[in-house]
């Protein structure tokens, strides 16, 4: 609040730029009972850019807020992690990168995102942004859940159910493409 009060253009500041840190653990599930501090740390760090990663607040303040999301990067704070299955299992998935190939994607973050970017950094895959489709989602879900209550009277909403709906909207999509084709 300090750095942003000092930052923000309708108190005095010159605007600018702050990118959070947080990781690929930001944006998905803990990896194990001992990590989920961590992992809710950084789903915090990813959920406090976009709050504050608004074009309105952009233009209240001057400041543009944005994140990187790394997987693992050989730095010492990789050394400083316990060594358990889940993390080696992690670890053999995505791959470590070097601090250099998370700086490049960094550069790219505050050159060619906007405000509010959630960019996530990978071995071997180009770094891409990680969108915040939640209130999208939620609609299209509570219609999903509408359709299947009023369908199949049924009085919750399922991943098997989900699956269900988005495999008929499937089905629906390809007869009408083969219709118009």
């Amino acid at each position: 609040e300090y750095v942003l009060d000092k930052m923000d253009m309708s108190k005095g500041g010159k605007g600018g730029l702050i990118v959070n840190t947080a990781s690929l653990a930001g944006i998905g599930p803990g990896l194990s009972r001992e990590s989920a501090c961590y992992f809710v740390a950084k789903h915090g760090v990813v959920s406090l850019t976009r709050t504050l990663g608004t074009d309105r607040f952009l233009r209240e303040t001057g400041v543009k807020v944005q994140c990187i999301c790394p997987s693992f990067a050989d730095t010492a704070i990789l050394g400083d992690i316990d060594d358990t299955d889940a993390l080696r299992s992690a670890v053999n998935k995505y791959g470590t990168m070097t601090p250099e190939y998370v700086a490049q994607a960094f550069f790219k973050l505050v050159t060619r995102c906007k405000t509010g970017t959630a960019l996530v950094v990978m071995k071997g895959v180009p770094p891409f942004v990680y969108g915040d489709l939640t209130k999208e989602w939620t609609l299209f879900l509570g219609a999903g859940s509408k359709l299947f209550n009023a369908v199949f009277s049924s009085d919750v909403f399922t991943t098997q159910h989900m699956f269900i709906f988005l495999a008929m909207l499937y089905v629906i999509l390809v007869f009408v493409i083969y219709i118009l084709i």
